[in-house]
């Protein structure tokens, strides 16, 4: 299509790459986490006398690792590709080729009707 291709080919895979990257940054984040909240629950162990009363976690909403859901692993193969693109980024780069397709088409017509005036 166009000169920038190759360089926009690397730009996207270096983006790709960053993305994993920090994925796993945050998967090591999370662990370190969730070592804390065990070590914290094993300190915080009811004993007899605190058998009745509830657990509460330090945030208000707990955090799901769907990495090894099924399901996930289902619908992530279904709208990922093996690259990480998933669907809106091929939309995306759909759009953008269309796009690109609209003008070059606009111009040739342009230039036609032009050249069909000139004889």
């Amino acid at each position: 299509m166009s000169s920038t291709q190759p360089s926009k080919n690397k730009e996207s895979k270096e983006k790709r790459e960053e993305k994993k990257e920090d994925k796993r940054e945050e998967k090591r984040v999370e662990e370190k986490k969730e070592d804390k909240r065990e070590e914290k629950r094993q300190k915080e162990e009811p004993t007899n006398s605190d058998a009745g009363s509830e657990y509460t976690t330090d945030s208000e909403y707990d955090e799901l690792d769907l990495t090894d859901n099924p399901m996930y692993q289902v619908l992530s193969a279904f709208f990922e590709d093996e690259d990480g693109h998933n669907m809106c980024d091929h939309i995306k780069e759909l759009t953008e080729a269309v796009r690109e397709n609209t003008k070059m088409l606009s111009k040739y017509i342009k230039e036609s009707e032009s050249a069909k005036k000139r004889h």
